[in-house]
């Protein structure tokens, strides 16, 4: 009776350091458990590693038409038949001019939680300077 409840103990251990308890029950009773509770206290926890996900396909974003959520990988809008690969090389031809930044800082103006409406113009150059700063350092992705 003590072999098999200490069997069990080993395969709960087992488990939770991520190995199979089961499998760890089994090597308990047919080996010794002392000899099997020594060797799963000292192998190290096991980290079950997942295939990396690519984060440039995976990550849903608004379509810039009708801002249904497509994938960021998509070539055609599924919902309004935008051509996104046209789309976003006109964007990137025009990105960097004072007309696209304007466009994107009032963008970006409308999408904070709360919306910024109607800005002090002190408070709106401020406000520009942050924008150009995030947009700057990768915060702000088109």
């Amino acid at each position: 009776m003590f072999w098999f409840g200490f069997s069990i103990l080993c395969g709960v251990i087992g488990a939770s350091k991520g190995r199979s308890g089961f499998l760890v029950f089994l090597a308990a009773i047919f080996l010794t458990p002392f000899l099997t509770l020594i060797y799963i206290l000292a192998v190290p926890k096991h980290k079950n590693v997942d295939p990396p996900i690519d984060s440039a396909s995976s990550v849903d974003i608004a379509c810039p038409k009708c801002a249904e959520t497509i994938k960021r990988a998509a070539k055609v809008c599924r919902f309004c038949g935008l051509d996104l690969e046209a789309y976003r090389a006109e964007q990137e031809k025009n990105r960097g001019s004072e007309e696209w930044i304007e466009q994107r800082f009032e963008r970006w103006l409308r999408e904070q939680n709360p919306p910024v409406v109607d800005p002090h113009p002190d408070g709106r150059a401020e406000l520009k300077k942050g924008f150009l700063w995030r947009l700057k350092q990768g915060e702000i992705v088109d």
